[in-house]
């Protein structure tokens, strides 16, 4: 068992091409198969995202996040599948499930889950109250998605007991998550360095364009996360050809 938790720690090994008749695929099948929890999250990620020369299959992969998070009782495996029911990815939606495998993965102290949490109150229930509340407790738990959401209330004027919008507190909640490498966080504080409009965020647009060039632009999915790079390369490339 040593032998086989010091190989599943190699990044190198683990990242190498293979195929499913590969070595290294065939290798973590074997230890998924003896209920080995890492090999049956890595497993299921080349299978769900057709990584590493492994050919795209949702259906196999939530067969082995089922089994990971039914059969192990691992946290992250539980909330994996928590999510891949929420959204129905590559298996029928089950609401009920996923939340209960949600508040499972949460109470073993798996922060991803906590925040999970939140965002099923935000989405589902449109509860603000609680979806801060497990917001509050992951971002302590040290998770910045957690903070970014909780700048998203205070943007949106929907923070439980804060009224109305407050851009200084959903201010501070960003640069929270940028602290933490969230990428929207990092550029909503470029965007607030470009501005200069808030107190918090004087007026610094060699910093916006440190933060905004040290984000990740092309290939994101979310349309408004586009629509703010898009603000803030602007303005990058107006202060670069406008130096004095």
């Amino acid at each position: 068992a040593y032998v086989e938790t010091i190989r599943l720690k190699d990044d190198e090994i683990l990242k190498v091409q293979t195929k499913e008749d590969g070595d290294v695929f065939m290798w973590l099948k074997h230890e998924a198969t003896r209920g080995n929890a890492a090999a049956q999250q890595r497993l299921a990620q080349m299978l769900f995202w057709g990584q590493q020369g492994v050919a795209k299959n949702p259906e196999a992969a939530i067969e082995w996040y089922a089994k990971g998070a039914l059969e192990t009782e691992d946290p992250a495996l539980i909330y994996d599948y928590a999510i891949v029911l929420f959204k129905g990815q590559g298996v029928k939606k089950n609401r009920r499930l996923a939340l209960e495998l949600m508040k499972k993965a949460a109470s073993k102290g798996l922060h991803q889950a906590v925040n999970g949490l939140g965002w099923y109150y935000h989405k589902f229930k449109k509860n603000y109250a609680k979806a801060a509340k497990y917001w509050l407790k992951a971002e302590e738990m040290g998770n910045p998605d957690a903070s970014y959401n909780l700048g998203v209330l205070h943007l949106d004027g929907i923070f439980p007991g804060v009224p109305g919008r407050n851009q200084t507190l959903a201010g501070e909640y960003f640069h929270k998550a940028a602290q933490g490498g969230h990428m929207e966080g990092t550029l909503w504080c470029s965007l607030y360095y470009i501005t200069g409009n808030l107190e918090t965020f004087p007026r610094d647009p060699e910093k916006a364009v440190v933060k905004s060039l040290s984000t990740p632009v092309l290939g994101h999915p979310h349309t408004d996360t586009l629509a703010l790079q898009k603000i803030v390369l602007h303005n990058t490339f107006w202060f670069k050809f406008n130096l004095t």
